[in-house]
């Protein structure tokens, strides 16, 4: 028989399904042995530059002369992506009219997505518009991967990038974070609503802006925070699978809502955050009180001891009105 369920057409059907998923499954080891090879070595930028060439399959007039190297030392098609020059000489990986002009937000990826939830390539780490004279790094990726629903798994981000300002804001499907660069300092809003991410990545020593980093993702435990962070408004609010907090250093001087409905949060939470109760403006311009509602509905589900060096421990916890938060 050709057709039915034990069919000639549907044996070669299947067996057909199979090798490609074997092709698939060797490309995915080549690919990671591959990376495993550049993360030991290193790469020598200097030459990668000077052998660049822009990919055949690149091919709008916008990239005539544009050539791209990916945080892999190789050529990327810029065609999958937005890129401006920012004042500083540096590239932003969005619109001009978005990075620059102050418009209306917009993605910076073009490009598509692999079955397992990867884009396409790399991420360009230098852009050159003169046909590879002079190479310029790529330091800011706002909104790079904004409400991206099929991205499951996040790519390295360049070691160049400072501002990771709502870059993957709205990845829904998002469940492994890539590493933060250590020359990042902006992170505001960079996972925000990122409902499948469940693990931190490690958060490096020059981040200054944390404010809504975690807000409405389904992470468990806290990451360190280091000391120099300013701003944690909204850092965790919303998360309501969270359960393990960390320490608030002394450098933080916003906490409003940094905990907020946080219904599982239970042990202790040291706050040594540097808050007096004035007034201030947060990231979005808004003029807020320092500390409120920093535990407002959070801890439902348990007890939370809350002690550290804050000079208003004792009206953080007041402000909270929930018998499980007590001061030590």
């Amino acid at each position: 028989m050709l057709t039915g369920q034990n069919g000639i057409l549907n044996r070669a059907i299947e067996a057909k399904e199979k090798t490609e998923e074997a092709k698939l499954k060797e490309q995915r080891m080549l690919d990671n042995y591959e990376e495993q090879i550049t993360n030991y070595a290193g790469i020598n930028w200097d030459l990668a530059k000077t052998n660049a060439k822009a990919p055949e399959n690149q091919k709008e007039e916008r990239n005539n002369g544009v050539i791209g190297i990916g945080t892999d030392g190789k050529a990327v098609n810029m065609d999958l992506w937005e890129y401006a020059l920012l004042e500083d000489g540096t590239y932003g990986l969005n619109t001009r009219s978005y990075l620059v002009d102050g418009g209306d937000y917009t993605v910076g990826y073009k490009g598509g997505f692999t079955n397992d939830g990867r884009i396409i390539g790399t991420v360009p780490q230098y852009i050159s518009v003169d046909n590879g004279k002079i190479f310029e790094k790529v330091t800011d990726m706002r909104e790079t991967f904004s409400e991206c629903e099929e991205l499951k798994i996040a790519p390295k981000v360049p070691d160049t990038v400072k501002n990771l300002r709502s870059t993957f804001w709205g990845c829904k499907s998002l469940e492994i974070a890539p590493k933060i660069p250590n020359e990042v300092v902006n992170m505001w809003s960079t996972f925000y609503g990122c409902s499948s991410l469940t693990d931190t990545p490690k958060i490096p020593s020059k981040v200054k802006n944390m404010q809504s980093t975690f807000m409405k993702t389904a992470i468990k435990k806290a990451p360190d925070i280091p000391d120099g962070v300013v701003n944690m408004c909204s850092t965790f609010e919303n998360c309501l699978s969270l359960n393990e907090t960390s320490t608030i250093p002394s450098s933080v001087t916003l906490i409003t809502k940094v905990y907020a409905n946080c219904p599982n949060i239970q042990g202790e939470i040291k706050i040594n955050a540097n808050v007096t109760g004035k007034n201030v403006r947060d990231s979005a311009g808004l003029n807020v009180l320092d500390y409120k509602e920093a535990l407002s509905n959070s801890a439902i589900n348990g007890k939370l001891r809350v002690n550290g060096s804050c000079p208003v421990l004792d009206k953080i916890v007041e402000m909270a009105n929930n018998p499980n938060i007590t001061l030590e």
